[in-house]
């Protein structure tokens, strides 16, 4: 009743045939209804609509090809149960989209694509193999479109041109389903192979996930990916789907370069782009952009470049031969080294499960927790302080020489823009031209050649010593700074052992013991009648230290502590009147 134009043919009736479905023929209809009404009530009910266009679909039966995918589906299902899906939540969603797979309709009646050739006989299909065959040739010689260019008779194979008749013959004018194209797409790329990854975003369950699955089980009987990793959808601050019709697309340049306003639409940079991405892409179906969270990927991002310059700085003057032969480390040394190995294991991990989203949040928390408010802030003193000579600031070194590699190999993948400017000023780079950090086999390993006793050891020392911190600011007194504080420890023997590792003395103003507890002196007295611990925080008797700024001094008459004179006695001379 309804033609392939949208209006209605003789089959309809005199009155409605030749009008448009939706327009006139609406009409049409209504008034003729109008003459038998018996009842009139609103009924709104769902109807589909073309999502480009915005106007309502007219459903029709039409003549089209299918593949029975009720044949393949159970193979097909037992192919992807082979294959690994991330995140793993989307496993059961993907096989049960498959199980409801209904027939393959593959045929579409548009003006540009690739062809169905077949020729029909007085509106019948002609199937033949002779033809198939014909066909194939046909298209490695002329290409895909031999169907719309070549003349019927050439279509036809000499061994067929006694039983088809060219008068009675017509060009089928169908093109293949896109979804057919793109899901033949290993048979030209792989090679045979089996591809590591799909990549694609979660509506392509039933796209090319699926399209991919089913030719791929239907012509080699198995699955053509190893892996199949599905990212969300990118959606705006309301929780939107982008659309061009709605107008709320966010150009990725406009992220990047800023609009025409950059006071108002800020210029964040690829790698903000691609934080933003590698941060929020896989873990939800949904992925909000908005300025705030730009911001908040920003943030991240300088903190991070902070701590890369401060570690820059610091390796300055490191002689790249300690990279093999490290100095001495101190406790404090190789507990750090200890939490970097095991950082770089879990960013691995992460990579290798494509678990963007953690590798991220474990650099913020590594760089905010373990980097900055931990090592680099305990280890300050010995860095700006102690000789250029010095074993304790030469293993400082060391240490912050593994953590910017470390870092850098971390974000590297993510941030390749960053990688390759860091690696522009290291003062270990060897060839301008070279991409020093992506060839991670040359970075040296880290030397720590501790056991799991003592790796044991350590973690034990490092969480009673936060503990004890926590402790102390509980109870200082609140007219003083930490730094002015002496923390008498009364401890009992094992946790003596232990905080032996951080202070050889009974009594230190220097250790990695007053260094880590942020105060000027700790005494530790070991007492079998007390379980655990107790804190006794009072004022200092030592003077502060007018070049390290510590409450060191021992000596009220003194300006400056024991180790800052030993310092500057080896310091040379500066002739100030030659200045």
């Amino acid at each position: 009743m309804v033609d392939e134009d949208g209006h209605y043919t003789c089959d309809a009736g005199n009155d409605l045939s030749g009008l448009n479905v939706l327009r006139e023929g609406n009409e049409k209809i209504l008034n003729l209804l109008r003459e038998n009404i018996l009842h009139k009530e609103v009924y709104v009910h769902s109807y589909p609509y073309d999502w480009r266009t915005n106007r309502p679909v007219i459903i029709r039966s039409s003549l089209q090809w299918f593949i029975d995918t009720n044949s393949i589906k159970t193979a097909a299902i037992d192919a992807l149960q082979k294959v690994e899906i991330l995140p793993t939540r989307n496993v059961e969603g993907m096989i049960a989209q498959m199980e409801r797979r209904p027939y393959w309709c593959i045929s579409r009646q548009r003006s540009w694509g690739v062809p169905i050739p077949v020729l029909y006989d007085s509106d019948q299909p002609v199937i033949n193999s002779e033809l198939i065959d014909h066909y194939k040739c046909l298209a490695l010689k002329h290409g895909a479109d031999f169907w719309w260019t070549l003349p019927l008779d050439e279509l036809i194979p000499k061994a067929l041109r006694n039983s088809l008749d060219p008068e009675t013959l017509s060009k089928g004018q169908d093109i293949l389903d896109i979804w057919l194209d793109s899901g033949l797409s290993w048979s030209s790329v792989l090679g045979g192979k089996t591809a590591d990854v799909y990549l694609e975003g979660v509506d392509q369950f039933t796209g090319w996930f699926q399209s991919s699955l089913i030719t791929s089980v239907a012509l080699q009987g198995k699955a053509p990916f190893s892996k199949v990793i599905v990212h969300g959808f990118a959606v705006d601050e309301t929780g939107r789907k982008m659309s061009k019709s709605l107008g709320n697309v966010v150009d990725p340049q406009f992220i990047t370069r800023g609009g025409p306003n950059l006071k108002q639409d800020t210029a964040y940079g690829v790698d903000v782009l691609r934080w933003w991405v590698a941060s929020h892409g896989l873990q939800h179906t949904t992925i909000s952009i908005s300025n705030r969270l730009l911001e908040e990927c920003a943030d991240n991002i300088k903190r991070l470049r902070n701590s890369l310059k401060f570690l820059m700085g610091s390796i300055d003057d490191f002689p790249e031969y300690l990279v093999l032969d490290p100095p001495p480390l101190s406790t404090t040394d190789k507990y750090f080294l200890l939490l970097l190995q095991e950082f770089e294991s879990r960013i691995n991990d992460f990579y290798r499960g494509y678990q963007y989203n953690r590798v991220c949040t474990a650099i913020n928390n590594f760089v905010s927790n373990d980097l900055s408010s931990f090592y680099c802030h305990v280890t300050k003193d010995k860095l700006y302080c102690d000789g250029s000579k010095s074993n304790k600031r030469k293993a400082v070194q060391y240490v912050m020489y593994h953590a910017l590699n470390t870092l850098t190999k971390a974000f590297g993948p993510i941030m390749p823009i960053l990688a390759e400017e860091l690696y522009s000023y290291h003062p270990h780079r060897t060839d301008d031209s070279s991409p020093y950090f992506f060839e991670f086999d040359k970075l040296q390993p880290i030397h720590l050649d501790i056991d799991n006793v003592e790796k044991t050891e350590l973690k034990s020392c490092f969480q009673l010593v936060k503990a004890i911190k926590e402790n102390i600011f509980k109870e200082m007194p609140i007219n003083l700074k930490s730094s002015e504080l002496k923390c008498i420890l009364t401890v009992d023997s094992p946790t003596y052992d232990s905080l032996k590792l951080l202070q050889e003395d009974g009594e230190s103003v220097n250790s990695d013991l007053t260094a880590i507890l942020q105060v000027s002196t700790v005494i530790l007295n070991k007492d079998e009648g007390i379980r655990g611990y107790s804190i006794e925080a009072r004022a200092t008797d030592h003077s502060v230290c007018d070049r390290c700024r510590r409450f060191c001094v021992e000596d009220s008459n003194d300006e400056i502590c024991d180790r800052c004179k030993d310092v500057l006695e080896v310091l040379p001379t500066v002739n100030v009147s030659s200045i």
